[in-house]
């Protein structure tokens, strides 16, 4: 009996000094970048700059415009706030010339129609472009990162085979052929190419070929069959011997050019919000911006 009651006091003092568990004190780690980034709020807390607003944030102002009547913009003023806000509008502006009139209206990117019957590879998406030449039909596809390639159908939808393995951005019909324009802007990457396709007929061939340095966006061609191209730096001209000469530099990597016409010696590009006014016939080629809005 003396046992247990000695047992009992010693269970009791020990129970008495058991003490609680200090509480755990969490220790903030400092996030990496990517995280800062995802972390940012759409309100301005404290010293946070709040995000650029989109421009034009409800797409493009309906109808046909007269480039100039717009407001003018040089390019070298803009802020880096009124760039991105540029990057981010889901304006985009497809522009021509009609009686010496620049006019821009919405861009629509639609597929381009393909022949009934074609059963065309889905590996790259939907086809990108499609143009007949006396061999048959050629069927670009363009799907940014994941690839694409110019492939060869006979007018019945047949595959002939596979041209080109890159991505295509447009096609340009000439006498002897086309002009296959391939390349791709992405994470810090930027190629692009010039490729002779020859139509003889009952072939296509490859022949000359040229670097443009830089992803080409849009492009047309000169009555003496040089081509115009807009690129993610600039604007440059292929000749009808396939030398490539840099006519203008500029950083429209942000504005994704998506349309380029032509008036003579001047140039006009529809990007994202805006149209580029380009001066070739300058001896240094000058580039004023123009909207139908000020950026704010």
């Amino acid at each position: 009996m003396r046992l247990l009651v000695i047992w009992a006091m010693l269970g009791a003092l020990g129970t008495a000094c058991t003490r609680e568990p200090a509480p755990t004190v969490q220790v903030a780690s400092a996030p990496t970048a990517t995280a800062v980034s995802s972390a940012a709020s759409p309100e301005p807390t404290g010293s946070t700059a709040p995000p650029s607003r989109s421009f034009l944030a409800d797409g493009c102002p309906p109808g046909q415009h007269e480039v100039g009547r717009w407001k003018r913009i040089e390019p070298a003023t803009l802020t880096g706030d009124q760039r991105s806000s540029l990057n981010n509008s889901p304006c985009s502006w497809d522009v021509s010339v009609r009686d010496g009139v620049a006019i821009a209206e919405a861009y629509g990117d639609a597929p381009p129609s393909v022949p009934p019957g074609f059963r065309l590879p889905t590996r790259w998406g939907p086809a990108r472009v499609v143009e007949r030449g006396r061999a048959g039909f050629l069927v670009g596809f363009n799907h940014g990162e994941w690839g694409g390639a110019l492939n060869w159908y006979s007018d019945s939808g047949s595959s002939r085979g596979e041209l080109l393995n890159d991505n295509v951005v447009d096609l340009l019909a000439v006498p002897n052929g086309f002009i296959v324009l391939t390349g791709l802007s992405h994470l810090g990457s930027d190629e692009g190419r010039a490729t002779e396709l020859v139509d003889t007929g009952t072939v296509f061939r490859i022949g000359r070929s040229a670097d443009l340095g830089s992803a080409p966006r849009a492009a047309i061609l000169e009555r003496d069959g040089a081509a115009i191209v807009a690129t993610t730096v600039g604007m440059s001209r292929i000749s009808p011997s396939f030398q490539v000469t840099r006519l203008l530099s500029s950083s429209w990597g942000r504005f994704y050019p998506v349309s380029l016409a032509l008036d003579g010696t001047t140039a006009y590009v529809g990007m994202r919000g805006i149209v580029a006014k380009i001066e070739l016939g300058a001896a240094t080629p000058t580039e004023t911006w123009f909207s139908p809005l000020a950026l704010e």
